[in-house]
């Protein structure tokens, strides 16, 4: 038998000598029963030391003596951690033999457990375990070895500092837990480890975002199954509303929003703009989703606080397929935002023909104007919209309908220099010399801007160059003002003989093509000439 005596004179522990192999082996007994780890142990046997090496053979009666840390210098710490922080096992030893501070940290708060955590050296991890390490000191940013470890993806070091009792909720100075940081990633091997160590699936980082909502951002399917399965709640949101449905609702791939389904995660929760899963889905044009919600029973017309419904946000968003399946599923095409703004209108804005087209064939209100005054055919010509213009034009929406300042598509049209837009609605017999609440027409307009084109393009279609505005100025007035005096020149010049008539329209149109497209010819052949030499 081996027996054990403090310096007090009491007997700490006797033991069998077959039992142990060596005086390590002794130390490593003795811990658990002092609480002082074995670096910091020393024995004597007659009065001198054993080598941990030594065999307890014929050691009848040892005296256990404990050993303060020895006092280091800050380039004995360093070297601790950055010997920690490249694995280097036996260096680390050697120091913790003096015995040095395994929780000492550097100038930047690094300390060795952290380092060969985060590293994943999970010998060196061991070591520094085995010598008291304290497991849940962090680092500046309050990282604990468990947190960077999942971080990492450091699966071993993770399960050593599981089993030595690392806490696992601890959160950095983001609030990211351990648990967050390997959802996030997607480590479902870290994942299910802290998991059946029951790590709490519901804690939030500082944006209020839980595991799940992590997870599902990420679109880690297997995660979120993960943490379904352990009782995470599928409802909550971070603080802009977000939950897991709604962030899942964003991706490519519909397998994590079915999977929340099945969890019965809320169908119409909003984020803080007020917008649904179905709303975010429609914006992106994710055309799979929207289906696996709208089978679920979505809410369809719902809005968010601007009042834009998922069909009015599809078709801002340009997205086809979206405006499609919502019609197929019977959107309320009428709804307009708190604008005044429909689908309509925010289509003709967004130079999408086939969305208007879509909606035209939907039989929406072709005329509904939004706060502005604004009718689909006035923002298309604006904007120059050529193609959505046409087909407006073609479903016989109102030419003459003016917004809240008097102006008319045409007059729009001249304002924004749209040429094309300006030669298609006098085609369609717009009112060349409608005015606005300030009384300028579309050619006063042009007479600003100094578009030659469409001043000739008006008064080749009989606008009136003698009018005058509400302060009495002319389009020969805007011209001359604004330097314009080749425009000028033109209307002095001009005489109601050169004007348009109803006869004349088709030929004088299919002339001006023809002219363009021989121009076109002539310098496509140039540029194939030039390109030759």
């Amino acid at each position: 038998m081996v027996y054990v005596w403090q310096v007090s004179g009491e007997k700490l522990v006797e033991v069998s000598d077959e039992q142990l192999t060596d005086a390590a082996a002794l130390k490593e007994l003795l811990q658990s029963h002092c609480g002082v780890a074995s670096f910091r142990q020393r024995l004597l046997c007659k009065g001198s030391y054993l080598e941990d090496e030594a065999s307890l053979q014929g050691a009848e009666d040892l005296q256990l003596v404990l050993l303060s840390f020895a006092a280091t210098t800050q380039e004995q710490v360093n070297e601790l951690v950055t010997s920690a922080h490249s694995g280097d096992h036996q260096k680390v030893k050697d120091m913790l033999k003096r015995p040095q501070d395994p929780d000492s940290s550097n100038a930047a708060g690094n300390r060795p457990l952290i380092a060969a955590a985060a590293n994943g050296h999970a010998e060196t991890v061991a070591l520094l375990l085995s010598a008291a390490a304290d497991k849940d000191l962090s680092d500046a940013d309050r990282n604990t070895a468990l947190i960077l470890a999942c971080a990492f993806k450091r699966l071993e070091v993770v399960e050593l500092l599981v089993e030595a009792g690392a806490y696992l909720d601890a959160a950095n100075r983001f609030g990211t837990t351990a648990l967050m940081a390997a959802s996030r990633k997607g480590y479902d091997d870290i994942v299910a480890v802290l998991l059946n160590r029951r790590a709490q699936t519901d804690l939030a980082d500082n944006a209020g975002n839980t595991p799940l909502i992590c997870a599902a951002e990420e679109d880690r399917l297997k995660t979120v199954s993960l943490l379904l399965e352990a009782g995470a709640s599928a409802n909550l949101a971070n603080h802009l509303g977000r939950t897991a449905l709604l962030a899942a609702s964003e991706q490519r791939s519909g397998q994590i929003l079915k999977t929340l389904l099945s969890a019965r995660a809320a169908l119409d929760m909003a984020d803080t703009d007020g917008n649904t899963a179905l709303i975010l889905s429609s914006e992106n044009n994710r055309v799979n989703l929207m289906g696996l919600l709208l089978a679920a029973s979505a809410s369809i017309d719902a809005a968010n606080h601007d009042g834009k419904t998922a069909l009015i946000v599809a078709a801002e968003a340009d997205s086809v397929g979206a405006v499609r399946l919502l019609l197929m599923a019977g959107a309320d095409e009428s709804k307009v935002d708190k604008e005044g703004n429909t689908a309509l209108r925010a289509a003709a804005g967004n130079f999408c023909s086939v969305i208007v087209g879509l909606l035209l064939e939907a039989n929406v209100g072709i005329d509904v104007a939004n706060r502005l005054g604004k009718t689909a055919l006035i923002s298309a010509a604006e904007h120059g919209f050529l193609d959505g213009l046409q087909l407006l034009l073609k479903s016989r929406a109102d030419k003459e309908l003016t917004d809240n300042e008097g102006n008319t598509a045409l007059i729009c049209a001249a304002a924004n220099k749209q040429s094309f837009c300006v030669r298609c609605l006098l085609h369609a017999k717009a009112n060349p010399d409608a005015r606005n609440q300030s009384g300028k027409t579309a050619l006063m307009y042009s007479a600003i801007h100094g578009s030659d084109d469409n001043v000739t393009l008006l008064l080749t279609w009989g606008a009136d160059r003698n009018l005058c505005d509400s302060n009495g100025r002319g389009a020969l007035d805007s011209a001359k003002s604004n330097g314009h005096w080749k425009i000028a020149q033109t209307l002095q010049n001009w005489t109601n003989r050169e004007a348009v008539t109803p006869r004349m329209s088709f030929l004088q149109t299919s002339m001006e093509s023809f002219r363009t497209l021989r121009s076109l010819v002539q310098s496509l052949r140039i540029d194939a000439c030039g390109r030759g030499s």
